[in-house]
């Protein structure tokens, strides 16, 4: 009777884990479907992109489950992550035979945060720490968001000290924001090769973002470099408040604090 009625126990719970199996591999599915359906037409699916990896990692557990139970309940899993075999090649890329470049070049994307310009105290230290940290890394061409410059006489010198610096004479620049006293900040590309052609893409929905274009000549290639300043999700620190374990209870103002973040990403939905 004992061997019996544990039989159909078994059972039962062996066809609960193949449903959420079911469930896992259909939002496995989704989350591929993240990759081609825009988040301006549904922003549900980009959500699920955002757990991909959780997603696949489960499906790869019931694979191994599986296989020591319900080998043919084995194919649930394996067919979905089939399926995904692009995505799972572009999330997890594995270089086994390291090509040897002749003429390498290195590519930085920087957001120097306006070199803390209003850190009167600070900013000068940190500016430095900066052009130290790129003289080290010694960029061929490098892509700054969020670049500070000011002409004519300051004593706060940012452009002209990075051409002198990275001996970068070639630069692109498309200032988002002009501020008094000939101050400016937004995109630049700076880069030691020449630049034959610039263009620029404005964000319509963003006034203070902006993306630019370079065309460089690298020898007797040209490439184009994207640079682009994406407006973030702009949580406040109340939200971030939501998320820290350590925080009073009283940081943020609402019991409403995780509804508000789901409504910020809604608006600003992510994509994989």
């Amino acid at each position: 009777m004992r061997a019996s009625e544990n039989k159909p126990r078994s059972s039962v719970w062996l066809r609960i884990l193949l449903w959420i199996n079911i469930l896992n591999s259909v939002a496995l599915l989704c989350a591929y479907l993240g990759t081609h359906i825009s988040p301006n037409t549904s922003v549900y699916f980009a959500f699920l992109g955002l757990a991909f990896p959780i997603w696949l990692l489960v499906g790869f557990c019931f694979l191994v489950f599986w296989l020591f139970f319900k080998p043919k309940w084995m194919l649930v899993s394996a067919i979905t992550i089939a399926i995904g075999f692009n995505h799972l090649r572009h999330f997890i890329s594995i270089t086994i035979i390291q090509p040897n470049l002749e003429n390498p070049i290195k590519v930085m994307s920087f957001n120097v945060k306006i070199f803390n310009l209003y850190d009167l105290e600070n900013r000068v230290e940190k500016r430095n720490g900066a052009f130290s940290f790129l003289k080290e890394e010694d960029p061929s061409i490098v892509c700054f968001q969020e670049f500070y410059h000011h002409e004519g006489g300051t004593s706060f010198v940012t452009k002209d000290s990075m051409v002198k610096l990275l001996e970068m004479d070639y630069y692109h620049e498309r200032y988002t924001h002009d501020l008094n006293d000939k101050r400016y900040f937004g995109v630049a590309t700076f880069s030691k090769f020449p630049i034959v052609n610039k263009g620029e893409i404005p964000f319509e929905n963003d006034a203070n973002n902006f993306c630019i274009y370079s065309d460089i000549v690298v020898d007797e290639d040209t490439i184009r470099v994207f640079n682009a300043h994406i407006g973030s999700i702009r949580f406040q620190p109340d939200d971030y408040a939501v998320f820290d374990k350590n925080a009073p209870e009283d940081s943020y103002p609402d019991e409403d604090a995780e509804k508000r973040i789901l409504k910020q990403h809604h608006n600003n939905p992510p994509s994989i």
